[in-house]
């Protein structure tokens, strides 16, 4: 019997863009899956920050191991949520998850891999294929709304205040989307999470925000002609009337001056 705490967590990300280890809050908020018997295998896991480097792609939910795409394993099997026998076991993990503070999930046919997950922090939602919520498969929707509200740890809710502009110390709850809607009004989301929050509003979950409109830069060629146009004054320069300097002593190191 292994005595290492994380033998259900495996990496098998090292030649992914995403190689980088989980976040220490996410690991935490999974540390239940020793409890069902279940190993989790990591095959896309942490990435830079796009201010980072150039060693990332997709949207931010991954940026410092937020959040990862995984297979899981029970008694030496690979689950798969298309198997009606696993799939109470996908429910529970949803479930607990986000009991722990876990706000994201995407699964599903023509997403990823067969039997895969997305799992992390970020705005709550979950996705199916095309990363849309309209796509999400029934027994995703049905363990998302049967689990138990949580609150992610503050640590753990870093993830999901980046991406909305939040603080870290001062997010919300997970059912207080105030702060959400002011990301989401005043343009501090990703096009990813402001999309999952529209749908949101859509479904009544997140509450109704007017996202303002994009300030208009002015067109710098535009400006160029309009002023290269204009008729020009001629600049009157007045000379300089500079008076005799009266009783001005020498200069003592240049003779002569």
């Amino acid at each position: 019997m292994s005595t290492d705490p994380l033998a259900w967590l495996q990496y098998v990300n090292d030649g992914a863009t995403r190689n980088k280890p989980l976040a220490d809050p996410l690991v935490s908020a999974l540390s239940f899956l020793p409890e069902m018997g279940v190993t989790m295998q990591v095959f896309s896991g942490g990435q830079e920050a796009a201010n980072e480097g150039s060693q990332r792609t997709g949207s931010t939910r991954h940026d410092h191991g937020n959040a990862a795409d995984v297979f899981f394993f029970k008694d030496g099997r690979q689950l798969d949520w298309r198997n009606p026998d696993d799939v109470p076991i996908f429910q529970q993990i949803v479930s607990r998850a986000k009991a722990n503070g876990v706000s994201g999930f995407g699964a599903g046919d023509g997403y990823m891999r067969p039997g895969s997950m997305h799992i992390g922090f970020g705005a709550p939602s979950v996705w199916g294929a095309g990363g849309k919520g309209s796509n999400a498969p029934d027994w995703l929707r049905v363990a998302y709304g049967e689990a138990p509200l949580g609150n992610a740890p503050q640590a753990a809710m870093g993830g999901g205040a980046a991406q909305s502009g939040m603080a870290a110390d001062t997010a919300p709850a997970s059912n207080d989307y105030t702060r959400l809607a002011y990301a989401y009004a005043n343009g501090k989301m990703t096009p990813e999470d402001a999309a999952i929050y529209e749908r949101g509003m859509a479904e009544g979950v997140f509450p109704k925000a007017q996202r303002s409109p994009p300030t208009a830069m002015p067109n710098p060629l535009a400006v160029y002609q309009a002023t290269a146009r204009q008729q020009q004054s001629p600049v009157q320069f007045q000379p300089l009337q500079v008076a005799a300097a009266t009783n001005a002593t020498p200069l003592q190191r240049f003779p002569g001056i």
